[in-house]
């Protein structure tokens, strides 16, 4: 895979934008860690997140920079090609372990995604996973993604030592 992001040849805009749905299309399944934490699925629990509205990690034909000053966007070069790995969230979320993980990802064909503690999807009285990551796009293990709505109901939480706790059953098989 590696090989493949160094020689990208110089593209027109129209064949940046095919090369950046290909690349999704090719590095679709998800990686075995969390970018931010470096914990597991099994080790948090909850959802795989790739994206949330202030927070997500995609890729670009242009570069990105700035945005919402809370939580701005950051390019990062891949190739000469021009392709860019953008990601974007709170300053001290992209930490240079966070994107040097997001990098090495997706250069082993693994698409990079933040576990729901990290992207502030959790209890607000234990702190674990809720049911529901709310406002987020969910990655799950066959590379497909979904959108969570924001529901106006509380989805409880996975911690069954918690009094928020319900147990939804295993609603994502392909988690």
């Amino acid at each position: 895979m590696n090989q493949f992001f160094d020689e990208l040849p110089a593209q027109s805009d129209i064949e940046q934008e095919e090369t950046c749905r290909l690349i999704k299309h090719l590095v679709s399944l998800p990686d075995e860690q969390c970018v931010i934490c470096g914990k597991t699925i099994e080790e948090v629990g909850g959802q795989r997140i790739a994206s949330q509205p202030r927070r997500g990690i995609w890729f670009s034909p242009t570069y990105k920079g700035g945005g919402n000053p809370a939580a701005p966007h950051k390019s990062i070069k891949l190739n000469e090609a021009p392709l860019y790995l953008v990601v974007c969230g709170e300053k001290e979320m992209w930490t240079d372990l966070a994107i040097e993980r997001a990098v090495s990802s997706y250069r082993r064909g693994r698409r990079a995604w933040f576990c729901q503690v990290c992207g502030h999807r959790t209890c607000s009285t234990c702190g674990a996973p809720i049911n529901l990551p709310m406002g987020s796009e969910i990655l799950h293990t066959n590379g497909s993604i979904t959108y969570c709505n924001i529901i106006p109901f509380n989805p409880g939480c996975i911690n069954p030592a918690c009094k928020n706790y319900k147990d939804f059953g295993n609603h994502d098989e392909n988690r």
